[in-house]
């Protein structure tokens, strides 16, 4: 019993002596593997003969990687030399990129920043350099370059400048950023959820792979919403933490500008206190009655704004700097404009003498209105009646018993943007305004996802030039003592955060002494 319950021993198998049976099913396994690496065999001589034709040619390089990553690559390369011994940018579309000759003679300043820094009007600020050289009789002259990009918050311009330190050997650096830091986050979220899966990311180094990004798309210049319903819902623990990186970058540039022995000329960013924040967040652990408390207090207060405030300001009417339309020549003559131009505030110091003067054109600070959009009359027209707002008894009731609401609303949430920027609108209509520019301040300061720079940004800017011993230009500072009630509005500013035209002209006229006496201490 025992012995029947032993296999049997098998016989070997019939074939020729000493030779086994292969199994079929490994023998297809093999030649499986075997028949892919004979194919990829062509497959990968064709991507070493398109890397070297590529390479040859000089095609799909930073260019291309750049159309996908809009800058956050700091492996690509944004400047190229060119054959004369200078340099072109890989930053903007074709049409706009930027010639940078040799080095020569001149005094090279390089600009940096976001929008606001690209539409400056760099030939005046050379004009400006030239002339302050001429007048002290230096034979000194000076070369401005801008390299200010749409949509670049501080990040990105750390990239851009660490390479245009090396590669243009600037004598002076110019930065002026602050605006951008939650659009270059949006931006970022936008190039991860477009980009290749993180497996695969290594093989965006071959030139052949780049050469077919642009096929997949890239994000549009600034958009006018993105990811802000995901920003909203940030803390502003949270906000204050990710602008730490704002003061990093800073930092780090100025440190880079210093190994280099470059001066670093900092300026503070301009934004326009009428423009109501974007986001808010209840702090964490609040309850779900305090949410409803919160909510009911907001909307008390709403109903009783003026709805001549609420045409403008709630919700908010925004306008976009290309909404003035400032380029070209204007339609029409002053005399033939369509409707009477809106009536805001009169600037004081250097502005006052340009702030009526919008019909001569080398000193207004507004485009000519005969190209503006619908909207930045509708816009204009409700901010001329808050500055000149005259209260029914009924309407100063009203005002009253919303500026009581947000009090009881801000009781609760000290820090909750909009309900002080709503607090500052009913002070500035019942005739307080210098309150109501502290409650416009305080509601920047506390946006959760600023699409401006703030009191927040531009403090931590000033403690960065105080701490590295650079120039600093106090702008937003300066044009808040020359607006009413240090109020900075529509008067000098296009949207949220872009200067009007001649307030960049003035603008200059404040950097170019700044620029002129670092270049001075240039070794």
């Amino acid at each position: 019993m025992l012995a029947s319950a032993v296999e049997p021993a098998r016989r070997p198998p019939r074939g020729r002596p000493g030779r086994e049976l292969i199994d079929p099913s490994t023998s297809t396994e093999r030649s499986l593997i075997a028949n892919v690496l004979l194919g990829c065999i062509p497959a990968l001589v064709l991507v070493i003969l398109a890397e070297c034709l590529l390479w040859a040619v000089g095609g799909a390089t930073a260019g291309h990687e750049l159309h996908a990553s809009r800058g956050f690559d700091g492996r690509a390369r944004y400047l190229v030399p060119q054959d004369d011994g200078g340099h072109r940018t890989q930053m903007f579309e074709k049409r706009d990129e930027i010639v940078v000759p040799p080095r020569g003679d001149a005094v090279r300043v390089l600009l940096f920043g976001g929008s606001n820094t690209e539409i400056f009007p760099h030939a005046e600020l050379q004009r400006l350099l030239d002339q302050q050289a001429a007048a002290e009789g230096a034979a000194r002259r000076f070369e401005v370059i801008n390299l200010g990009r749409s949509g670049y918050g501080s990040a990105r311009v750390a990239i851009l400048f660490t390479q245009a330190l090396q590669a243009l050997e600037p004598d002076v650096v110019l930065i002026y950023s602050g605006h951008n830091e939650f659009i270059e986050r949006g931006f970022a979220t936008d190039v991860a959820e477009r980009g290749p899966p993180p497996l695969l990311a290594p093989l965006a180094r071959l030139r052949s792979v780049r050469a077919l990004l642009p096929l997949f798309g890239a994000p549009a210049p600034e958009p006018w919403a993105m990811a802000y319903e995901e920003f909203r819902q940030l803390t502003y623990d949270q906000t204050l933490q990710y602008l730490e990186g704002y003061r990093r970058n800073l930092s780090g540039m100025c440190a880079a500008a210093a190994e280099a022995d470059v001066p670093v000329v900092l300026c503070t960013v301009v934004s326009n206190m009428l423009a109501p924040p974007w986001g808010y967040a209840a702090p964490a652990g609040t309850s779900d009655e305090q949410r409803d408390v919160i909510k009911r207090l907001k909307d008390a207060g709403r109903g009783h704004l003026p709805a001549w405030v609420r045409v403008a300001f709630d919700p908010p009417l925004r306008v976009r700097a290309e909404d003035w339309r400032e380029y070209g020549e204007p339609q029409q003559t002053a005399g033939e404009l369509p409707r009477e131009v809106p009536v805001l505030r009169t600037l004081s110091g250097e502005l006052a003498d340009t702030t009526d003067t919008w019909r001569t054109p080398p000193t207004h600070l507004w485009p000519w209105p005969d190209r503006w959009s619908p909207d930045v009359w509708t816009l204009l027209g409700a901010v001329e009646a808050l500055h000149h707002a005259t209260l029914t008894p009924r309407e100063e009731r009203l005002a009253r018993r919303a500026y009581d609401f947000y009090g009881e609303l801000l009781a609760l949430c000290p820090d909750e943007p909009r309900g002080l920027f709503q607090q500052g609108l009913c002070a500035y209509v019942l005739g307080r305004p210098e309150e109501a520019a502290e409650l416009f301040a305080r509601a920047g300061a506390f946006d959760r996802a600023p699409r401006a720079g703030n009191d927040v940004t531009n403090g931590m800017l000033r403690a960065v030039a105080a701490e590295r011993g650079v120039t600093l230009v106090d702008a937003a500072a300066w044009f808040r003592e020359r607006c009413p009630d240090g109020i900075v509005g529509y008067e000098v500013m296009m949207d949220h955060c872009h200067l009007q035209a001649g307030a960049r002209v003035h603008l200059m006229a404040r950097l170019a002494p700044a620029i002129y006496s670092a270049a001075a201490r240039a070794p």
